[in-house]
């Protein structure tokens, strides 16, 4: 078990060791850059996949779906097949333990996503 609490800001991730109770600054990528998320927290949700140990976020901004692996501090952009996630202005997500898939809810429409 890593012990380790992951936090964004900006285009910036962080990572929190809270054995040794350190904040370190683990990716600072330029601000224009499209190969991290954008770190917002009205416009993220952030949630531990235990199957894999990576990190899933969902940019509701962009209907992007990205992984991160905290071992190498990498984000990787998911293409998802299939409809679209939805959009809009009122859009809930969560990870469903028991199906292991990532849900996203906009209104009466529902959207899953598994990752692999």
């Amino acid at each position: 078990m890593r012990q380790l609490v992951i936090a964004r800001q900006g285009r910036g991730t962080f990572h929190f060791d809270t054995r040794r109770r350190v904040w370190e600054k683990v990716d600072e990528t330029p601000a224009d850059a499209a190969v991290v998320p954008d770190g917002h927290d009205a416009r993220n949700v952030f949630y531990h996949d235990p199957g894999s140990g990576h990190g899933l976020l969902v940019d509701f901004s962009s209907q992007s779906i990205w992984s991160y692996d905290p071992d190498r501090a990498a984000w990787h952009q998911q293409v998802p097949v299939g409809d679209p996630m939805p959009a809009g202005k009122r859009m809930l997500a969560y990870l469903d333990h028991e199906y292991g898939v990532l849900v996203v809810i906009e209104d009466r429409g529902v959207w899953a996503y598994r990752y692999r």
